[in-house]
């Protein structure tokens, strides 16, 4: 059964890359979260950190939704910096940005339903054209979508589809 599975394209490129560095060829790995301590060291202050929560015991996953002290602490700075006080059960922590992307696609994606696209205000933007700087009507799109369903090449072309069609409105006429 598990030769049926899909291979994710980010975990493809790590296999990739690490093939790579098997081979001896020069690489700077930026996948999945392996950045190379020789090019991106830990900061001393972390590295202490983690070294004196190890040391109290401190090895088991936290909540799903982060450690509570950590979730103060960051409503704190925002409050602190932004004067925006976010109630801490807004706040999630985790490790990595999958999971808590798939969680908030999963949360607004119904079953049966494979992707949401949203279309943000048009308004007026510095944009480059023809090398010179000028202001644009400009429309933020996003798409969120079932990766069980669409695969991440499908879904950025869908939205390439989808601008391209929204800057020139005759391109329907081809589709």
């Amino acid at each position: 059964m598990a030769h049926k599975l899909a291979e994710s394209g980010i975990l493809r490129t790590t296999r990739q890359v690490r093939g790579m560095l098997a081979r001896g060829e020069k690489v700077v790995n930026l996948t999945v979260g392996d950045f190379d301590p020789r090019y991106f060291p830990i900061p001393g202050k972390l590295a202490e950190e983690i070294q004196a929560a190890v040391g109290r015991g401190e090895t088991n996953y936290p909540t799903p939704e982060g450690m509570l002290p950590l979730r103060q602490a960051i409503s704190d700075y925002v409050y602190r910096t932004a004067g925006v006080r976010y109630p801490l059960d807004a706040i999630v922590v985790c490790s990595g940005g999958r999971p808590v992307l798939y969680g908030a696609y999963r949360a607004i994606i119904n079953p049966g339903e494979a992707a949401i696209l949203a279309l943000g205000s048009v308004k007026d933007a510095p944009w480059v054209v023809d090398g010179a700087l000028a202001v644009r009507k400009v429309c933020q799109l996003s798409l969120s979508f079932d990766h069980r369903v669409v695969d991440g090449q499908q879904g950025s072309q869908f939205l390439a589809d989808v601008g391209a069609l929204l800057a020139d409105p005759g391109l329907a006429i081809a589709f």
